[in-house]
């Protein structure tokens, strides 16, 4: 019997997963909060982003959110944070999920009014099939914006 994954879980296994897709979409300087080697992203106006990664000379500022913190004021904070700073630095914020939150994800950054963002929902766990196959494909997130 599967046990249901609790908040910080989620979390963590979001962030993996995303900096594993990384690593495949061969983005650089990756960096990632809570890292063990000690390396993680800068901070940005006072929040520190879950993963930073650089592709194309454009850096790429990740935000990664669960069931649990989506909706929260925190979770707006610095959402807010990281778009404005990609506006300013022509970045790109992108808002990880999980893949069943991504309406709810698209209606946040719609009602924050959040410029430069894009969001990317991970598949639900175990990765399936196509998602693993998928690595072979360039990074999805300039074709990831849904019309407003």
């Amino acid at each position: 019997m599967s046990r249901a994954k609790g908040p910080n879980e989620a979390y963590q296994t979001l962030v993996a997963r995303t900096c594993a897709k990384l690593k495949t979409w061969r983005f650089s300087e990756i960096r990632m909060k809570h890292a063990p080697e000690g390396r993680g992203p800068v901070a940005i106006r006072g929040q520190v982003p879950d993963l930073t990664g650089v592709l194309e000379e454009t850096l790429y500022i990740f935000g990664v959110e669960t069931r649990g913190s989506l909706g929260g004021d925190a979770a707006h904070a610095r959402m807010a944070a990281f778009s404005q700073y990609a506006v300013e630095k022509r970045a790109v914020f992108v808002l990880v999920v999980p893949g069943e939150l991504e309406d709810a994800a698209y209606q946040t950054v719609r009602l924050l009014g959040l410029p430069n963002t894009v969001v990317y929902p991970v598949p639900q766990w175990p990765a399936s099939r196509s998602d693993s196959t998928s690595a072979q494909r360039p990074a999805p997130f300039a074709l990831r914006r849904k019309p407003s």
